[in-house]
Parts: C-alpha cells; structure tokens; sequence
C-alpha cells in the first residue's frame, strides 16, 4: 500500500513540476504485481521518447535484492541499478527480515526507440514487483 501511495504521489509530482515548466507531459506506464521467481528474471519493451528524460523505477516486495537494467535497440546497458544495502533489514514490529531494493534509473534516449528494461532477481526467495516507465 506504501509504494502505490508513492508511486502515485510521484505521479501527481511529475505532471504538476511538468505543468509548471511547460513541457510535455508524457503519461507513466505501471505494471503491478508482477511475479518474479528467485534467481529469475522479467523483461520489458517499452517505447521512450529521443531527447526526453526517460525514468524507469522497480519496487519489489521486500523478499529478495533485485537488479533493473535498461538497454538501447543495440543491447548496450544505458542505465542500471543493482546496488543493494549490504545486510537486511529487520522489521521492528514482527522480527522478520525484509529487504528495501527499491531501484531506479533515469537517462535521455538518443533517439525515440524501444529499450529493454530487465529486472533480475538476485535471491534464493521468489518476488513480486511494481514496475513505472515514464
């Protein structure tokens, strides 16, 4: 409920800074509740705009560390984030341990083009993630 709270929140903040700068706001892409199993992967074609700030954010449920990755037509990497904090973290209220691998990657497109985005699971425990393109 926290990251759809977010997710929209960083909606309404992309279309108001949008409208304040004059620019063209282009709509957000969302997927949710997409299985990812452990050690698996998931990919994605999804049009950006040449020129254009192009973002793209992942956020998994909390079971296992995952990686997002952006390639252009040509398969060269243009964007990643696979950073992941190096121990989990431990919820106060019921002692299970759960990891905070949100991931997030901005760049500008050369051209208007399709780009594979992949999202790996880097853990031994199946996942689920929301995954935003904008």
């Amino acid at each position: 409920m926290n990251r759809l709270v977010l997710l929209v929140s960083a909606a309404a903040l992309a279309v108001s800074a949008a409208l304040v700068s004059g620019t063209t706001v282009l709509p957000v892409k969302a997927l949710a509740k997409i299985p990812l199993p452990a050690f698996g992967s998931r990919t994605f074609d999804i049009h950006f705009v040449g020129s254009q700030r192009a973002a793209v954010m992942c956020f998994p449920s909390g079971k296992a560390y995952v990686g997002l990755y952006v390639f252009d037509p040509q398969g060269n990497c243009v964007a990643h984030d696979d950073i992941a904090p190096s121990r989990p973290i431990r919820d106060a209220e019921s002692a299970e341990k759960y990891y905070c691998d949100d991931c997030g990657v901005v760049w500008y497109p050369a051209d208007s083009s399709i780009c594979t985005i992949d999202v790996i699971s880097l853990g031994k425990t199946a996942n689920t993630f929301t995954l935003a393109a904008k």
